[in-house]
């Protein structure tokens, strides 16, 4: 079976959620005895090992991918034939230029060819993010414009907005599944949500398969007096400054606690600036660093953002035995977090559960050891052979 990832940036494992899971896919597709390919519209100065994966890795000659360019039709059109491409992975379900390229390729080849979309994010996530991203007083300060400006675009939303982006988000989705022989969401919750703003004839076309994780032998390191936080530091839909809230509550009560945040983004600065006029002293930002020495040695990893796909940093920490903590934001969310067992799923955006749920983990030793084991035994079920074999299934289920 001969397959081609068709993504926004290289699949490399190193740059980010997506890349990852396209890497970790292609590498037991491989062993499994497909030829797997790879086709990008930017490549990575990250440096990573992609070829030990893909047979080649291919670019597109005009990285312009907000539209369709002929050339890209026809670069696409063309590995198609010289490879033999029998399916047609696209993990760029978010853009209408590409499920349009993707119905001209379609028109065009006559060899069986299987287009399947997979939807890496939650439904409504557009709607989601711009709803909770008003009044953060941290960013307005005390200028009365600012505040003005943002409670006219408060109200724009309300009234006008939060229907436009509902319609353009329904449109994308018919464009998607019409055009896809099959389109993946990464849980069921993410199916019935997506199939309710179908029609009937189309729910044959969805399926649910979620992320994988390559599952290893780990060293176990002393479990820390410590939180966690790994991503992107970004204001849209990660909200770092809630997290930095709940920690100025916390912080005093638990002297002998830190809080340590890994990754790197726009917003690193004023997150920095943040705690420093909040007078935070037990926090540290790491940059940008492979986190699996933290997942390690943390007890708690949390996580607040307004919408996530799937969020990989979870299952990423409870393999380590490390305990997440999550708002109930997003879809995917129960498929990964038994609540009180593997974790905790808190009410959206209810700061004080939050508190109390993090306190409950930070005063009680045996509940984190309990909790921690029953993270590393649950998150076996994403081990990435298993979550392959489940995509070769569905390249082979010819309805």
């Amino acid at each position: 079976m001969n397959i081609l990832i068709l993504g926004l940036r290289e699949n490399n494992p190193n740059i980010g959620g997506i890349e990852n899971v396209s890497w970790q896919l292609a590498k037991e597709w491989k062993d499994m005895g497909c030829q797997v390919f790879s086709l990008s519209f930017l490549k990575s100065l990250v440096p990573s090992d992609c070829q030990s994966v893909f047979e080649e890795s291919y670019y597109f000659p005009n990285t312009d991918y907000g539209t369709v360019v002929e050339e890209n039709k026809e670069y696409l059109l063309a590995l198609i034939s010289k490879h033999d491409i029998q399916i047609i992975l696209n993990q760029i379900s978010n853009l209408p230029s590409v499920l349009s390229l993707c119905d001209k390729v379609k028109r065009q080849v006559t060899t069986p060819l299987q287009w399947i979309t997979t939807v890496h994010y939650d439904i409504n996530f557009q709607l989601k993010a711009r709803r909770n991203n008003f009044f953060i007083k941290e960013l307005l300060g005390t200028k009365l414009k600012l505040w003005i400006k943002d409670i006219a675009s408060f109200v724009y939303f309300r009234f006008f907005q939060k229907y436009k982006i509902a319609r353009e988000e329904r449109e994308l989705y018919l464009d998607m599944v019409r055009v896809s022989d099959k389109t993946v969401l990464l849980s069921e919750a993410s199916l019935i949500r997506l199939a309710g703003m179908l029609p009937s004839s189309e729910h044959g076309k969805l399926y649910s398969i979620p992320n994988p994780i390559k599952l290893k032998p780990l060293c176990s390191l002393p479990k820390k007096k410590q939180l966690l936080y790994v991503g992107r530091l970004e204001l849209g839909l990660k909200r770092v400054d809630r997290l930095i809230k709940i920690w100025s509550v916390l912080e005093p009560e638990f002297p002998d606690w830190e809080f340590v945040i890994v990754g790197d983004g726009d917003y690193r600065y004023f997150y920095e600036a943040m705690c420093r006029n909040l007078g935070l002293k037990n926090i540290r930002f790491t940059g940008y660093t492979n986190p699996a020495t933290y997942y390690s040695e943390s007890s708690i990893l949390c996580l607040s953002s307004s919408s996530e796909g799937f969020g990989m940093v979870l299952i990423e920490a409870q393999m380590h035995g490390c305990i997440p903590v999550a708002y109930d934001s997003f879809d995917t969310l129960h498929e990964i977090i038994e609540h009180g067992k593997t974790g905790f799923a808190v009410k959206s955006f209810n700061k004080h559960e939050y508190i109390s749920c993090l306190r409950r983990l930070m005063t009680d030793e045996p509940l984190r050891s309990t909790m921690s084991e029953e993270c590393k035994r649950s998150v076996a079920r994403f081990d990435s052979k298993q979550i392959a074999s489940r995509w070769i299934k569905l390249f082979e289920d010819k309805k």
